[in-house]
């Protein structure tokens, strides 16, 4: 799928496996989105539909209202801050990957009857963690690991992940954190987490300052991601605060680039792009 999300004119490519799309359960919703856990092995998006060998196990977010697009918007987002992920780690400035792998998009195509949203990499465990307990000597904080630093680092690049952080009706419980071993009463949670929900409710982008952060960091980002993945990067940016101002060259650019990131993502589950 193009990105006006018309159909590529590449021919289809044969393939011997069959296409696997099946919902396994309901994974929970808010204000903007429902998110289903499938286990696929097809996925569509930006640069073309990728059908992989092995299945998947992945999140699948149907956006409730938004412009036509919107699913597309999210995925690119979601693609920014993993590569602000992959360069944090890479950089050692924490140990644990904390965003999920996106790995596709889908749009109503005009159609206001279809769904729109976008697919990413399914992230076991579960939110609704306390972060405070009331002991005999008061409150206790719960310290996440690595929080404090992933906090720092993001919102210098003007993405502040500590919002929408907590639950409405209950300021003490977590929600759009993901601990895989969450469920203990304890205040010292391991690093072995991720943040989820990056819809324009819960992360609002300052792409004023994220700008500013690309440029002053493009050297560093540029030796440890790699050059293209860097120009992936930029592109997802510029898309995002213009997209019409974004030339056919650009966006033929940005759609080769996507196609390339998502297989790489998937290569581990040997995918093949199909259309």
């Amino acid at each position: 799928m193009t990105m006006d999300g018309s159909q590529s004119e590449k021919p289809p490519m044969a393939i011997t496996w069959p296409r696997i799309v099946r919902n396994v359960a309901f994974g929970g919703y808010g204000d903007e989105a429902e998110v289903f856990l499938q286990l696929r092995n097809e996925f569509p998006g930006i640069g073309g539909t990728i059908v992989t060998q092995q299945t998947v196990r992945a999140a699948k977010r149907v956006t409730l209202s938004g412009l036509p697009g919107a699913g597309h918007r999210t995925y690119l987002k979601h693609v920014m801050l993993k590569k602000l992920d992959d360069y944090f780690c890479r950089t050692s400035q924490y140990t644990y990957p904390h965003i999920s792998r996106p790995l596709g998009s889908f749009a109503p195509d005009n159609n206001p009857e279809r769904e729109m949203g976008y697919l990413y990499e399914w992230v076991p465990g579960s939110d609704g963690f306390a972060w405070e307990y009331q002991s005999s000597e008061g409150a206790e904080h719960v310290q996440l690991e690595e929080w404090g630093v992933f906090i720092a680092l993001f919102s210098e690049a003007g993405i502040p992940l500590n919002k929408d952080i907590a639950q409405n009706d209950n300021g003490l419980i977590s929600k759009n954190i993901v601990h895989e071993l969450s469920g203990t009463f304890e205040c010292e949670l391991n690093l072995l987490w991720k943040r989820i929900d990056f819809g324009e409710n819960s992360l609002y982008v300052q792409y004023d300052v994220l700008g500013e952060f690309l440029d002053a960091h493009a050297t560093a980002l540029k030796e440890t991601l790699g050059r293209l993945r860097y120009e992936l990067l930029m592109l997802s940016y510029k898309f995002l605060i213009s997209h019409e101002g974004l030339c056919e060259r650009d966006l033929g650019r940005l759609e080769l680039l996507e196609r390339e990131y998502r297989l790489s993502a998937l290569r581990q589950h040997n995918p093949v792009v199909v259309a």
